[in-house]
């Protein structure tokens, strides 16, 4: 039996039904919250496999399953279509649903995530666990179980986290203007109006383009670039409404062996120690 997880209503006040409305419009935000950390997820593991990221991305799509004998207990699939299906499904659903659990538990404590949750991502939520109240006078659950027990256990109390999730939503929507970096691809290039588009590792980002960097940007268009950009930055670090001051070319290193033996291998010993090794291994979860 491989790990399942499941969205549960848990009706109070003696209730034992939740309206057909309350239902639907819980499941809708649920599918909005749950899209939204498939996008910010699937780069993440595709960096973290060494697989294409829009495999990646397809491979994460969700589905319903078929209800069991509880009625207003929803299984969730991740991984039921075809696409991406030569990737290991088991391996990726295990580690969105655990990493995405686990955000939404630390974005409501007020923490840094292991996967992005954006603003629009907690406020899905937050809106799902209130239907469910409002509408449906119901606690709502995401469960798990797996090959230790039968049982289903929770795994986020969305109900008792919308409140944080609400509050994480506020932090995410208040933003200062600074300067910041963008590193990646640039893949196109737009007139009306100006900006150039920059693929990223977590996804494109549109930057609006100044008349005066419009020749840099025909010179490097399809190479990867390192763009200077003023923008909205939130407390999270999330750029928005980005300008850019200027384009450059990234970097490359020809031979990283040759350029290990010019450094003389500096800070290896640190790097290297049993320690460093173990910490670096935590930040991502394993297989079994």
């Amino acid at each position: 039996m491989r790990r399942e997880i499941a969205l549960r209503f848990e009706p109070h006040s003696g209730r034992t039904v939740v309206s057909a409305e309350a239902y639907v419009d819980t499941l809708r935000a649920v599918f909005d919250g749950l899209g939204e950390l498939r996008r910010a997820a699937a780069p993440v593991f595709a960096l973290h496999r060494g697989w294409p990221t829009a495999q990646v991305r397809q491979a994460l799509e969700l589905s319903v399953g078929r209800t069991h004998d509880d009625k207003l207990l929803v299984p969730l699939i991740v991984g039921a279509s075809e696409q991406g299906a030569h990737l290991d499904i088991h391996v990726l659903a295990s580690m969105f649903w655990r990493l995405g659990a686990r955000s939404l538990r630390q974005a409501a404590a007020g923490r840094a995530t292991s996967v992005e949750v954006t603003a629009s991502c907690a406020e899905a939520f937050a809106r799902a666990a209130h239907c469910a109240e409002e509408g449906g006078h119901s606690r709502l659950l995401l469960v798990v179980r797996g090959p230790v027990s039968p049982h289903w256990r929770t795994v986020a109390d969305l109900s008792k986290l919308a409140p944080g999730l609400h509050r994480h939503a506020a932090r995410r929507a208040t933003a200062k203007r600074a300067q910041a970096q963008m590193l990646g691809q640039l893949v196109a290039l737009d007139h009306t109006p100006p900006t150039v588009v920059i693929a990223t590792p977590y996804g494109r980002r549109t930057v609006a383009l100044p008349e005066a960097l419009r020749q840099d940007a025909r010179q490097l268009w399809g190479e990867e670039v390192i763009v200077d950009v003023e923008a909205a930055v939130t407390s999270e670090g999330q750029l928005h409404e980005a300008t850019a001051l200027r384009l450059r070319r990234a970097r490359r290193v020809a031979d990283a062996v040759e350029d290990h033996e010019r450094s003389r291998g500096a800070l290896g010993e640190v790097w290297g120690t049993d320690d460093v090794r173990e910490y670096l291994d935590s930040l991502w979860p394993r297989s079994s």
